[in-house]
């Protein structure tokens, strides 16, 4: 998944599935960026100013099954009485490891 896919695929089921008399959208068909790149900057004398650039829209897929997945790792964890174990490639999970070793 992308960087932003699970928080798209957060909006999109929100607004498919929208509170009893709030603002409902359904189908989302498509998930995706409208990204911005300045590359210029653009300023008359005592009028505006101006950015300019291109706008590149980058899709996102659509997997809800896969997002599903992901929220219900996320409510096993909340649901847990313990802790999950540390990742072993997670530079904060040793540090706190090595902390708790020594006392610390």
């Amino acid at each position: 998944m992308s960087l932003y896919s699970r928080q798209l695929h957060a909006y999109a089921i929100a607004l498919e599935n929208a509170a009893p008399g709030m603002l409902e959208l359904r189908p989302i068909k498509k998930l995706g960026l409208l990204v911005f790149e300045p590359d210029a900057f653009r300023n008359a004398p005592l009028g505006p100013a101006a950015l300019l650039g291109s706008m590149t829209w980058i899709e996102i897929p659509r997997d809800d099954e896969g997002f599903l997945a992901f929220l219900s790792e996320v409510l096993d964890v909340l649901e847990s009485t313990e802790p999950p174990a540390g990742s072993p490639t997670c530079e904060w999970c040793n540090y706190r490891a090595k902390a708790r070793q020594t006392g610390l």
